[in-house]
C-alpha cells in the first residue's frame, strides 16, 4: 500500500484552503484547511473560526478525484469525532462535499455541506 500511494498519479491537493459559511445563528464561520499529501495519502488541519477557534486533524486518502477523510477535534480526547468526504472540481481550485458527524447535544447524526478553495 506505501509505494503504490508514491507511484499512482494524483493532482497535488496539498497546500492551504479556505472557506466561509453562515451559521445557524447568522454569524459567519471562516475555515481554513491545510493538506499535506504523500502520493494517495492525505493529512490535514482544518481550523473554524466562529464563537471560538476549534481545530480538527484529518487523516484518510485521495483516489479518483475524492478526498476521503477521517476527523477528530484537538483536544476532544475521542469524543469529537467523524468523516468528511469532498470531490475535487475540474478546474482543481475547489473541493466540494459533506462532513458527518454526531451530534451529542441533539443525539443525532449531522450531515453538512462543505466547500473550500485554493
Amino acid at each position: 500500500p506505501t509505494i503504490r500511494g508514491v507511484l499512482v498519479k494524483v493532482p497535488k491537493i496539498s497546500g492551504e484552503w479556505s472557506s466561509c459559511e453562515t451559521a445557524r445563528d447568522g454569524k459567519e464561520i471562516r475555515s481554513s484547511l491545510v493538506i499535506k499529501q504523500f502520493g494517495v495519502r492525505v493529512k490535514a488541519k482544518v481550523t473554524r473560526e466562529h464563537h471560538k477557534k476549534r481545530v480538527f486533524h484529518y487523516q484518510g486518502k485521495f483516489e479518483s478525484g475524492q478526498v476521503v477523510l477521517n476527523f477528530e477535534e484537538k483536544g476532544g480526547e475521542g469524543y469529537i469525532i467523524g468523516a468528511m468526504v469532498l470531490r475535487l472540481s475540474s478546474s482543481k481550485n475547489a473541493l466540494k462535499g459533506k462532513s458527518v458527524y454526531f451530534h451529542h447535544n441533539s443525539n443525532e447524526v449531522i450531515a453538512t455541506d462543505k466547500w473550500f478553495k485554493k
